[in-house]
């Protein structure tokens, strides 16, 4: 026991090890919240998640966007063009 204080009167004795007794820095405000795409709100609008397809589905890897057999990715905004028109149609009036 006599040891363990001993190593550590010398180590807090030590240029360059002193004890800090700063608080860690506060975390950074989050960010504003983004403003809702045309999509996200139509999808919100038709009780579907970000994917298109009704609340709570799951998916193989997490994701409809990921081919596990080939590895190919798809954007999001593209997957959904293409399984949903009138989404397409919808937001295409808007620019979004």
């Amino acid at each position: 026991m006599k040891l363990g204080k001993a190593l550590a009167a010398l180590l807090s004795a030590a240029p360059g090890c002193e004890r800090s007794t700063a608080q860690p820095p506060a975390a950074a405000p989050a960010p504003a919240a983004a403003a809702t795409s045309c999509e996200d709100a139509w999808l919100q609008a038709h009780d579907l998640n970000s994917f298109g397809d009704k609340p709570g589905t799951m998916y193989p890897g997490g994701t409809p966007l990921f081919n596990e057999r080939t590895g190919a990715s798809t954007d999001r905004l593209q997957h959904l063009a293409a399984r949903l028109p009138a989404l397409k149609a919808a937001c295409a009036k808007d620019g979004g």
